[in-house]
């Protein structure tokens, strides 16, 4: 087997799988924001009928729609560039991609359609719940996902018979510790990459019209988010580092640990420095600094899901075969078309996702009511 192959096929593999793990993040991230933010209002009627709730909401959409094209795209290059490693491992791969697939038709069916296309229908309390049930779905497919990631690195519950993977033990494999521990990680990591996403949308609304007042009051909330989620996540890798439980991606590489941990603290002064700008003058001052949000919110999951040991080592199944013995047949240089061709399908996925995105926030979003109904 040439090693170029290997080589090709794992690039093309991990950087989709890290592009849907970061367009989950802002789907969860930014479901929270707009759970959290509109659910506590007393004047619920203002703030849903308000142009921040609906640019907010479209930016969410828009996530939530390259989420589900990157998400069957991983699962069809799971098939193409790994098909005897599915074959073997299909008995867990598939009730955990089942589930997720199963509470996504489920959520997309019911809550997720009233919160896109019903506000206008739904009574305020029917809205807020559809709200609620969106983010702890997208949070449950989350959670599948990561605990099939978990179990490919650390099997739980199954055993290796005849070549194949059997499942012994249901509540091991769905409730491993190291996929919870990474499921609070990816949540705090969600948020905080979504509030830079916003700051940066904002900046670049400022650009072309100045921030309201109701858009300064919500950009200010998700900005303290960012801020204490982000604190959290600092606490709680310090905590697995001071107790020797430290994820993969920072065991044998200190070094990384220490970037990333520095990286946080000037994230963290860069929010600060957000909130007291719209403190001070209302504004966004500086908005060129401030617009670099967007390509860095959008780089922090991509880089936290690349950096773990999958990418840099050699990924095995049940630690009793390497990749090499897993990878598709195909010519590398099918391959390295395909990589190619993939590129290009990533760059206008995210030049769709961020034109899109700063379009509602300068243009805003035109209010759907009901017919006979003012505006």
């Amino acid at each position: 087997m040439e090693i170029s192959s290997l080589f090709f096929g794992r690039i093309q593999f991990e950087l989709t799988v890290a592009l849907f793990y970061a367009f989950m993040g802002f789907s969860v991230g930014l479901a929270f924001l707009l759970t959290e933010g509109f659910s506590f209002k007393r004047d619920h009627l203002q703030h849903f009928n308000s142009e921040t709730f609906r640019v907010w909401l479209r930016v969410f959409a828009l996530a939530l729609f390259s989420t589900f094209a990157l998400g069957f795209l991983t699962i069809i290059e799971m098939g193409l560039i790994w098909p005897v490693m599915i074959g073997r491992m299909g008995n867990a791969f598939g009730p955990l991609m089942l589930c997720a697939v199963v509470v996504f038709v489920v959520l997309k069916s019911t809550a997720l359609d009233v919160m896109l296309f019903g506000k206008q229908r739904a009574s305020v309390t029917q809205y807020r719940w559809a709200m609620w049930l969106v983010l702890m779905g997208l949070c449950l497919v989350a959670y599948f996902v990561i605990v099939f990631d978990s179990w490919s690195r650390q099997p739980a519950g199954t055993m290796l018979i005849d070549g194949r993977i059997q499942i012994y033990d249901w509540v091991a494999l769905f409730l491993q510790p190291n996929a919870m521990i990474q499921s609070v990680e990816f949540l705090l990591q969600s948020i905080y990459a979504s509030v830079c996403l916003l700051l940066g949308f904002a900046a670049w609304q400022s650009k072309v019209r100045p921030l309201q007042s109701d858009q300064t009051v919500h950009l200010n909330r998700a900005l303290i988010w960012g801020l204490f989620t982000l604190g959290l996540h600092v606490v709680l890798i310090l905590f697995l580092n001071h107790n020797g439980n430290m994820p993969e991606k920072f065991e044998s590489q200190f070094i990384v640990f220490q970037i990333w941990l520095g990286f946080c603290i000037a994230l963290g002064l860069w929010l600060v420095a957000a909130c007291l700008s719209l403190k001070f003058s209302g504004q966004l001052k500086f908005r060129l600094i401030f617009i670099i949000a967007i390509p860095i919110g959008m780089a922090v999951p991509v880089v936290a899901w690349l950096t773990k040991n999958e990418f840099r080592g050699d990924f095995a199944m049940m630690n009793v075969a390497k990749s090499a013995q897993y990878i598709t047949t195909t010519p590398t240089a099918w391959l390295a078309l395909g990589l190619s061709l993939l590129f290009m399908l990533f760059a206008l996925i995210i030049y769709g996702f961020v034109r899109l995105s700063c379009q509602a926030m300068t243009q805003g979003v035109v209010p759907v009511v009901k017919v006979g109904v003012k505006s």
